[in-house]
């Protein structure tokens, strides 16, 4: 059986170069047609599936033919892939064509990956923003983790009284301390705020978390006469296995009013033994 509209000359060739794998199936489910982007996904080689049973050769494949999107996993031999399919169906004569465009669902496209960063990242400090900190939170549900909110303290006089590009100095310098500071245990840290940060780090010592928190105030404290600035941080280092990151989260936010509450400029942190 043959597909006129596939073997038109220039068609054939457009759809043979394309990067979206592709595979033409008939009414009864038989490949009639798959290009060389298909046969690469599928690790295949045409002619050995051509006029065969899609479900046959790729196992978990019939779902597609069910709807015109669908996220699908695909045996092939004892490969198993993640697979987005996209689905169109044509009326050719009597018969009922299905087209599948797959893609493996585990691959993002250049521009895919630059968008999500823009949209998880703040621009000026270069750390994540609120967004891509509360994925992370979202991500590493429970666990011995350490959570430090960091707020710069009377940001809005600094504003008022410097002006905003020395405030958005402070706010860079801030990021770039964090950056530094943290690197090497650090899960992600954040500008969640205007003037409020946020680090979420694997467990570690609460000596090390302390002593990187302190040298983060005191780094800052060094360049009073250029910024008038300083920091009121709270934290919460947990050392119980299964404790729900909102929770830790939640101490971190009450030692950091216990900072601002004892004049600013202040660290309160503590150690978590249990849950509450």
């Amino acid at each position: 059986m043959k597909l006129d509209a596939i073997q038109s000359e220039h068609l054939a060739q457009i759809v043979h170069i394309s990067p979206w794998p592709v595979i033409v199936c008939d009414q009864n489910k038989r490949v009639q047609y798959l290009n060389q982007a298909a046969c690469d996904l599928l690790q295949v080689q045409k002619d050995a599936v051509l006029l065969c049973k899609a479900g046959e050769i790729f196992a978990g494949i019939d779902a597609a033919f069910e709807s015109e999107t669908a996220l699908i996993e695909v045996r092939v031999g004892p490969v198993g892939l993640s697979l987005e399919c996209r689905s169109s169906f044509l009326a050719v004569g009597s018969d009922r064509w299905t087209v599948l465009f797959l893609r493996n669902a585990g691959e993002k496209s250049q521009r895919e990956m630059v968008l999500e960063q823009l949209a998880t990242t703040d621009e000026l400090s270069g750390l994540a923003n609120r967004r891509g900190f509360q994925r992370h939170l979202e991500a590493n549900l429970a666990g011995e983790l350490a959570i430090a909110i960091i707020d710069i303290d009377h940001f809005k006089a600094i504003n008022d009284q410097r002006g905003h590009m020395v405030g958005d100095d402070v706010i860079v310098e801030v990021g770039r301390r964090i950056s530094e500071l943290f690197v090497d245990f650090c899960i992600v840290a954040a500008r969640t705020g205007g003037d409020e940060f946020g680090v979420l780090c694997h467990s570690c010592d609460s000596e090390k978390m302390v002593q990187r928190l302190k040298l983060l105030q005191t780094g800052l404290a060094e360049l009073q006469q250029e910024f008038h600035a300083t920091l009121s941080i709270g934290a919460a280092i947990s050392q119980v296995a299964g404790l729900p990151t909102r929770e830790l989260l939640t101490r971190a936010d009450q030692c950091l009013y216990q900072a601002k509450a004892a004049g600013r400029n202040e660290l309160k942190w503590e150690a978590v033994l249990e849950s509450a």
